[in-house]
């Protein structure tokens, strides 16, 4: 775990507030149900899912397919955050949040390729990615990145998130 700094009291009905930069940060609305962990003398909330009722469970294998079949890194998300990794260090992306860059694209049109550069590192790579909706609602999205700029990602690429996220939203209704 990282400190934030952030210290909150504890009111007289038990209650603590959650800053709203914080909030905003990981992607937590009003009305998200937490799940609250407790180790020796630490609190830790978490955004809670459903058992079986979310896409990690078995993402993974989806996406370590989909990566020894492209040689690309193969990515699944929830609405918020990466749930299964494969082609690639899992620390790089597994349980981040998807970025906003991404979303802005998943919103623009159900299926796509762009170009990304992550602004931290500098990187660039190119995404194919499809969303995984069930009833008519975004679930997430599948995503197979290059490793690098020079990594070629094209119309099968896009046709193999489009599948992968139709098999996933089956297995979520």
């Amino acid at each position: 775990m990282k400190p934030t700094g952030i210290v909150r009291r504890v009111d007289d009905l038990g209650r603590v507030v959650m800053p709203k930069e914080l909030r905003r940060t990981l992607r937590i609305k009003d009305g998200d149900p937490l799940e609250v962990y407790v180790s020796n003398d630490s609190v830790m909330l978490r955004k809670y899912t459903p058992a079986g009722g979310g896409i990690g469970d078995f993402a993974q294998d989806y996406a370590k397919t989909l990566s020894e079949v492209t040689g690309h890194i193969a990515l699944v998300a929830d609405q918020e955050s990466f749930v299964a990794v494969a082609g690639i260090a899992q620390r790089e992306f597994l349980d981040k949040p998807v970025p906003d860059s991404w979303l802005k694209e998943s919103k623009k049109a159900p299926s796509g390729i762009f170009k990304d550069k992550d602004e931290e590192t500098g990187v660039s790579r190119n995404v194919a990615f499809c969303n995984i909706v069930t009833d008519g609602a975004p679930q997430g999205l599948v995503a197979i990145v290059s490793k690098d700029a020079a990594g070629s990602i094209g119309d099968l690429e896009l046709k193999l998130t489009g599948t992968a996220a139709s098999f996933i939203a089956k297995q979520i209704k």
